[in-house]
């Protein structure tokens, strides 16, 4: 492989680690930013109602962080391996605790079935995808303007 073609991998390699740790760390930091709230009652209930949800799907339940977001809109998500985030706007509309539960369980069947280690490991795979076809793409320019 000659210097210039190596120099595009090694560059294309970079740039694709830069733009992903980026992306990881960007969700990973507003999640923990200040938009984050604590209440040490809010948070006991919920880890109450979670720990036989966290016990059934196979999770030791001190392993499972949960986190509440200052967000008026109806969501949770999860994030970084085993912490669940759940928006205020969702607690504050559910009429039942079973409805919390239904999204707690939800949001556990994401750790248990590995969502987060496999939406990771497709992003890698990606990674690699893309540098692939940056190296064909740039093999096939240095052949195209070596053959004129």
């Amino acid at each position: 492989m000659n210097r210039r073609l190596r120099q595009l991998v090694a560059s294309a390699a970079l740039l694709s680690a830069l733009f992903w740790s980026a992306l990881f760390w960007c969700a990973t930091s507003w999640a923990a930013q200040g938009s984050g709230i604590r209440d040490s009652e809010i948070e006991a209930d919920i880890r109450t109602m979670a720990t036989p949800i966290f016990r059934a799907a196979g999770l030791q339940p001190q392993d499972v962080g949960i986190y509440m977001i200052d967000d008026r809109q109806l969501n949770s998500f999860v994030a970084g391996g085993q912490a669940i985030f759940i928006n205020t706007g969702l607690i504050l509309k559910a009429e039942q605790p079973n409805q919390l539960i239904g999204v707690i369980a939800h949001e556990t069947g994401h750790i248990a079935g590995g969502h987060v280690l496999r939406a990771k490991e497709a992003m890698k795979n990606a990674s690699i995808e893309n540098i692939i076809a940056l190296v064909v793409g740039a093999a096939a320019s240095v052949v195209a303007s070596t053959s004129r």
